[in-house]
């Protein structure tokens, strides 16, 4: 919704209000109010790329711990597809780093083969919205 002077404002609160600002694409200066993204807003959405990897691995570390724990105390587990969803949403890093300092999971081809082939993906992934979006 525009106001007339070109800046968009979107209703709504938390975080649906941020995601609508942030997929709009729009650039918003910072003398608004109710601004949300800078004039960098190219630069802004890569840092929040970043900020998204680093907060899902460590997620997806936490579960690998929390998952080796139940595993030794003989509690309820954590669901593979659980874990593997994790990594493949981008806590590969994280995922694998969690297989081998708690030795966990470490003989199942499915996190052997696929965590390593996940972090290939990501890193590509990366490098090509990085080329797309700062070029």
């Amino acid at each position: 919704m525009s106001n007339g002077s070109g800046i968009r404002r979107f209703h709504g609160t938390g975080i649906f209000r941020f995601l609508q600002a942030y997929l709009s694409a729009k650039v918003f200066t910072r003398r608004r109010r109710n601004c949300i993204i800078s004039d960098h807003s190219e630069k802004g959405g890569f840092r929040m790329l970043l900020v998204y990897m680093a907060v899902i691995n460590v997620l997806t570390f936490a579960a690998f711990g929390m998952d080796k724990r139940a595993a030794v105390h003989n509690r309820w587990r954590t669901r593979e597809s659980t874990l593997l969803g994790l990594s493949a949403v981008g806590g590969a890093c994280g995922g694998l780093i969690g297989m081998y300092v708690f030795h966990h999971k470490t003989k199942k081809p499915a996190f052997a083969i696929g965590l390593p082939a996940m972090i290939v993906i990501h890193v590509l992934l990366i490098l090509a919205f990085y080329n797309l979006v700062l070029r």
